[in-house]
């Protein structure tokens, strides 16, 4: 019991931290305005060229998951994460978009707060 005691009264000396207080890193998201609808890649999702956040999602960003909705100039949403193209020397963001997912090429985009450095960057 005394020796229990004496860990808790020195833990902040030694600089212990309980793992419950350990900060996972968080990457700051990055909001987005589409300003080139014509940089979107509806069919990506259908080859195997990009690295994805996960199976569900490459599933749903596409023209085959957007139900009839394709995102306008003007449409604000958040990146989620990156991949780069397999054969084009091209950045792809995924943005999240109301409820859907748009890989989008940076050209495509302009960054209102942010950065894309700071998303998660996939690869296949």
């Amino acid at each position: 019991m005394r020796r229990a005691a004496l860990i808790f009264l020195t833990a902040p000396v030694l600089g212990f931290v309980p793992p419950k207080l350990v900060l996972e890193r968080r990457t700051h998201a990055a909001v987005v305005r589409v300003v080139d609808a014509g940089q979107t890649y509806s069919t990506i999702n259908t080859i195997d060229c990009l690295g994805w956040p996960s199976d569900a999602i490459k599933q749903a960003a596409g023209l085959s998951g957007w139900s009839g909705w394709s995102p306008k100039n003007g449409d604000r949403g958040v990146a989620i994460g990156r991949s780069k193209h397999c054969f084009q020397d091209v950045m792809v963001i995924f943005v999240r978009i109301g409820e859907h997912v748009v890989p989008l090429g940076t050209r495509g985009l302009e960054l209102e707060a942010g950065s894309f450095e700071d998303l998660p960057l996939f690869v296949r």
